[in-house]
């Protein structure tokens, strides 16, 4: 056989090769994709059936039953019942964070948090947590998922807002600063829960505007460089 046929069979082995490496990988994304969604679509419904019927009076078969799944699809994409309030909340917090992470550079930060909470309010997930809220307060099984929902947004809050401050993302202030944003954005929606006509915006601004010292830019920059207050 002649060199040149040695390579093109070679060259033809790779080509083939790279073709289902690259099949396998666009098959494994669309699959996470896929599942990313069917966790999405059962969260979304098991929100509805706690609002309408109770925490503890929803079964998973239930909640199976409305998303069109089967009940060992549900089981395959959470351990127990009280976690399928993830996605749903989850969804919420990314758009917020994504929403802050938009607002322009020089903006004063809770101007730009206040926004944030305002365009993720608006869509989707401002429906998800009203409906969700009407049932945090009498099923306390859904405490712990409730609060483990704020400590993901805090983990995906924090270099954005530290970024803004002028801090690192390791920094310890910046991490209280995104906790205690966090905080407030948790005990506003739940004190609208408990009385409904207090705006939630309002709020959560008024809880920001009471720790506006710890989300200044001049917070993140060493004492020399710092403005006279």
């Amino acid at each position: 056989m002649r060199t040149s046929t040695v390579r093109e069979c070679r060259f033809g082995i790779l080509c083939r090769d790279a073709c289902m490496l690259s099949a396998v990988s666009d098959g494994r994304v669309l699959r996470a994709r896929r599942h990313e969604q069917t966790r999405l679509d059962i969260s979304d419904t098991a929100l509805q059936l706690f609002a309408a019927k109770g925490y503890s009076a929803t079964t998973v078969a239930e909640i199976a039953e409305a998303a069109n799944v089967s009940v060992r699809t549900f089981h395959r994409c959470f351990a127990a019942k009280e976690e399928a309030i993830g996605p749903a909340l989850d969804a919420g917090w990314d758009m917020y964070v994504q929403a802050f992470a938009s607002r322009p550079p020089h903006e004063n930060v809770i101007d730009g948090l206040t926004e944030a909470l305002r365009t993720a309010l608006e869509g989707p997930s401002g429906r998800r947590h009203r409906l969700f809220l009407r049932a945090l307060a009498d099923s306390p099984a859904l405490h712990p998922a409730w609060l483990s929902v704020h400590d993901r947004a805090l983990n995906a809050l924090r270099p954005v807002l530290a970024q803004r401050l002028g801090m690192g993302p390791a920094d310890a202030q910046a991490d209280f600063a995104a906790g205690c944003v966090i905080e407030a954005n948790r005990v506003g929606v739940e004190s609208w829960a408990r009385q409904t006509d207090q705006p939630i915006l309002d709020t959560v601004r008024t809880l920001l505007l009471s720790i506006d010292h710890l989300l200044s830019p001049e917070v993140g920059r060493p004492p020399n460089e710092r403005r006279n207050s």
